[in-house]
């Protein structure tokens, strides 16, 4: 029995993984991908189908199809499908080694948690399937665990394996390699090195679910893999690097000025500057996208690229200061601060759209009539780029239908309504997963457009045995829900 018939993992939404930001980025360094709205979508190892059956549900013009080795989930899957409807996703159990050209192109390849969990020769076939079925602008996901930062997991995960050598039971390894965790912790000194690096794992592991901690930790197979090896890998099956998956994590203007001046001296040399930046950062996971290697790779990001895209971030301002600066905060956390007034504009403009994208020429028409003559659409291309390389913002090549302000007769997605029938997490309109409270679950499966607040309310306070919702408790919920980008009307 596969691993994952024996231990089921909770699969949720990617947005890392999602075709949109594949094209976003393939977009950003010259190439002309496949629009998400009609394209063909390929994941390898699947597992249940939870990151394709969003996509599958937003673009039905589009063709999804999963493989995996393991029955169970892919069985879950298949009755997901059937109960939703879907007709443009297939879910197959099939071996990665068995794969023919029967399968066909694919203009995006999805390969999260495979690549460094295999053995050799199914790592090779994976980057071989690439090379055989990406169509020529084609881009593929894959991630996998990287060094120098692997050593250290690697370090603890064999001892680990180690102390659960001759115990069969899943729950019971977890228990015991955690445990192992804590006794070696506990015996070392609070200015011990050692114990820096194992408390560092330690909190790593114990945010795992114990299901995500079995197969990744405790796998049979788990292989750190150099950058430079990684891409001399794709290499060989006629593949190239293109970029990272998430923008941010390519730039170095985190670094001190003295690096950053050494690490200009690699720009023409893009494999061995993201090769050092690994090693500045003791780097433990990559998610890396490939393209053919005849594609036509512009390494340096286009700005003019930017004005075919669309840009969203919930950047709300968060203090002011005298002379006019202003400190906002953005998309996961990460902040700007200035007090130029173009900038400002262009975030609060961004900031009042959310959840709602803003496409570049609707962003320079509102902010672009300004009397400083060097203020041009290049300039707001550039940016918006680096806005994206900090993390602050996200630019796309796809809007999808939201809305920022709560209708008398809220509209929650379908695709959240149908999930949250069965499940405490649901996937919102830019593919992120959203965990909710039971009382969240109710009212958002209620919000089907056809209810004012006054039914909504009757309606869950009808129930015996379930707690009361006031009216003001269920508008708090509603713009919470707004924001989170799960509302459609």
């Amino acid at each position: 029995m596969q691993p994952y018939d024996r231990v089921r993992y909770l699969s949720v939404a990617l947005p890392q993984t999602h075709p949109d930001r594949m094209a976003t980025h393939a977009r950003l360094f010259g190439l002309e991908p496949a629009p998400v709205e009609s394209c063909r979508v390929l994941e390898v190892g699947c597992s249940d189908g939870a990151n394709l059956l969003p996509m599958a549900a937003a673009f039905p013009e589009s063709t999804f199809v999963g493989i995996d080795i393991a029955e169970q989930p892919i069985a879950q899957g298949r009755a997901w499908v059937e109960a939703w409807g879907l007709t443009n996703l297939d879910l197959y159990v099939l071996d990665l080694m068995d794969v023919s050209a029967s399968l066909g192109s694919f203009d995006y390849v999805i390969a999260h948690g495979v690549y460094s969990w295999v053995p050799d020769a199914v790592r090779d076939r994976l980057l071989g399937l690439l090379g055989e079925h990406l169509a020529p602008q084609g881009v593929a996901f894959v991630s996998y665990n990287a060094l120098p930062g692997g050593h250290l997991r690697r370090m603890t995960r064999e001892m680990m394996q180690y102390h659960i050598a001759g115990v069969a039971e899943p729950g019971k390894q977890v228990e015991q390699a955690r445990a192992l965790l804590v006794f070696l912790l506990d015996a070392q000194p609070e200015d011990s090195t050692y114990r820096t690096v194992l408390d560092d794992e330690q909190d790593r592991c114990t945010r795992y679910t114990a299901e995500h901690f079995f197969h990744d930790h405790l796998a049979d197979v788990n292989r750190p893999f150099y950058f430079h090896e990684f891409v001399a890998h794709a290499e060989q099956h006629g593949l190239q690097y293109l970029a990272e998956a998430d923008f941010a994590a390519m730039q170095d203007r985190t670094f001190p000025p003295e690096t950053r001046a050494v690490l200009d001296r690699l720009d023409g040399d893009p494999i061995r500057k993201e090769q050092y930046m690994d090693f500045l950062r003791n780097r433990m996971l990559r998610q890396t996208l490939v393209c053919r290697a005849d594609a036509p790779v512009q390494r340096s990001p286009q700005p003019d690229r930017v004005r075919s895209l669309t840009v969203a971030a919930p950047i709300r301002p968060t203090a002011r200061y005298e002379a006019g600066t202003v400190t906002f905060e953005g998309a996961e956390g990460k902040s700007v601060r200035t007090g130029h007034p173009f900038a400002k504009a262009v975030c609060e403009y961004i900031g009042s759209a959310w959840p709602c994208a803003v496409a570049f020429e609707e962003l320079w028409s509102a902010v672009g009539d300004t009397e400083d003559e060097a203020i041009t659409p290049d300039v707001l291309a550039g940016m918006l780029v680096d806005f994206y390389a900090d993390g602050f913002v996200h630019l796309h090549t796809h809007a999808p239908t939201l809305v920022r302000d709560v209708s008398e007769r809220p509209e929650a997605s379908p695709l959240a309504r149908r999930q949250v029938e069965d499940r405490v997490i649901v996937t919102d309109g830019w593919h992120h997963s959203v965990a909710l409270e039971p009382t969240e679950r109710r009212v958002l499966h209620l919000l089907d457009g056809q209810h004012d607040r006054a039914a909504l309310l009757a309606t869950l306070n009808a129930s015996d045995g379930e707690p009361p919702v006031t009216a003001e408790a269920l508008a708090v919920t509603l713009r919470r829900f707004a924001h989170q980008a799960l509302l459609v009307a």
